[in-house]
């Protein structure tokens, strides 16, 4: 299995290779900078190739109960499913008045294609990049994932108790990359050389992306890293 983010399970080889770029990765911010360089570009397209003949890890930032996950891993819902879950399990801490936004605030975000986009997807990201830049802030906040939490987070009393149903975590995931649906070309070699360029210069820029699977996360390839609440960085 191969860590995107500190680089283990990556050949030694491929190290050396990328030792070659050192001066210039020191010098620039931006891979893009070697967007002309015929031997990064064919480095990193040989890092994607071999990825892609082995596993991958893939982070997973929610908000959830520990049981759940230890029972059933991650698996593949609807919005409309998951919604109904909360519903049948946490509603009673919510009042009825209470109840009766929720289904409000519920009905005007996901009754057009809002959401319809997450259905019956699992994202992740393949370094914890998140956890600086606050993209993982609300997932790990607030319990039930964005097609719970989203049209919620703003109302106090509500968030309040979203915040109190499940813990933070993060879910360290073991993929299958060809399974995994992404939005930029040789996604995996090129995550890798950016996080070999951090090592090398720490003001590099990031690349990291989100990406999803249509197929559930078994709990024997999931690690979980519990974090404090209120201190999630």
């Amino acid at each position: 299995m191969i860590n995107l983010e500190n680089l283990d399970g990556l050949p030694v080889s491929f190290i050396k290779r990328l030792n070659d770029f050192d001066a210039h990765f020191r010098f620039y911010e931006f891979l893009e900078n070697f967007a002309n360089n015929k031997t990064m570009n064919n480095l990193i397209s040989e890092i994607n190739d071999y990825c892609l003949t082995h596993k991958i890890v893939g982070f997973h930032f929610t908000n959830a109960l520990e049981q759940d996950i230890l029972t059933h891993g991650i698996i593949i819902r609807t919005g409309q499913e998951i919604r109904a879950s909360f519903t049948k399990n946490h509603f009673h801490l919510f009042s009825t008045n209470e109840q009766d936004q929720i289904r409000l605030l519920w009905k005007g975000q996901f009754d057009n294609s809002n959401g319809k986009n997450r259905d019956n997807r699992i994202f992740f990201n393949f370094t914890q990049h998140a956890l600086i830049n606050g993209g993982a802030e609300l997932l790990l906040k607030y319990y039930g994932g964005e097609q719970v939490y989203f049209p919620l987070y703003r109302i106090p009393e509500i968030a309040h108790k979203l915040e109190n149903i499940g813990e933070p975590m993060i879910l360290k995931c073991s993929l299958d990359p060809n399974m995994i649906n992404t939005f930029i070309e040789n996604p995996w070699g090129k995550i890798i050389a950016s996080s070999y360029h951090r090592k090398i210069n720490p003001n590099a820029h990031t690349i990291d992306q989100d990406g999803y699977q249509e197929i559930e996360v078994k709990k024997e390839n999931i690690e979980i890293i519990k974090l404090k609440k209120n201190n999630n960085q």
